[in-house]
């Protein structure tokens, strides 16, 4: 990043624009990061990563705008390019989820895990769409198994919600109750709001668990 900031504009290459454009992406910059971004793009680089590296940040960039058809775009350009680029698969699945496409989204995450199957993230989002949906069994497995990867309060939480729809309430309550001790955001219904994969039902479902620890 500090190398591409110190090269001339003729100078740079398109992965030096593209380290730009992340950081700025990062720093929320959002006209800055996707002009760098277009400018690398604009140099046609010879390195397929690379291209798919700028398809997949100005994605991020138009997603975090909630600007969801231009985000689309670049990311099946990213994939055009590469298919089996998992990140952007994830990247996608949170777009059509974000907009209540939950068939999409879950093609999407199911694609992002069978190239990457350790890929937590995937796993817990696509937990929350089927609780979404109720296929309470099936979100318990994919919890679980995004638990096995890495331990977070978020799944502990989902993982929660679906054994007491399944009517497992002492496992349930257990399972909360993990969550709420690694963070205590999960006892506040406004705070859990603002997470994307928290729908109306989850944290109804959470309530109900809250209302009785």
């Amino acid at each position: 990043m500090e190398a591409a900031e110190k090269r001339t504009e003729r100078e740079r290459a398109p992965e030096d624009y593209l380290a730009l454009a992340i950081n700025a992406w990062q720093e929320k910059n959002v006209e800055e990061g996707l002009g760098w971004a277009y400018f690398g793009l604009n140099l046609n680089p010879k390195n397929n990563e690379t291209k798919v590296g700028l398809y997949n940040v100005l994605g991020s960039i138009y997603q975090g705008r909630k600007w969801y058809k231009p985000a689309e775009e670049n990311y099946k350009k990213a994939l055009e390019i590469n298919e089996k680029a998992y990140l952007v698969h994830y990247n996608l699945g949170i777009v059509y989820y974000d907009q209540k496409l939950y068939d999409n989204a879950e093609r999407q995450y199911k694609e992002t895990l069978r190239l990457k199957p350790d890929f937590r993230s995937a796993y817990n989002n696509l937990a929350f769409i089927l609780f979404d949906i109720a296929q309470y069994e099936e979100a318990l497995n994919h919890f679980n198994t995004s638990i096995e990867i890495k331990t977070t309060p978020d799944s502990y939480a989902g993982k929660a919600i679906s054994l007491s729809k399944l009517d497992q309430q002492e496992e349930a309550l257990s399972a909360y109750k993990t969550a709420v001790s690694q963070d205590s955001k999960y006892l506040d219904l406004t705070r859990m709001r603002n997470e994307k994969s928290w729908s109306e039902q989850a944290l109804e479902a959470a309530r109900e668990l809250i209302d009785r620890l």
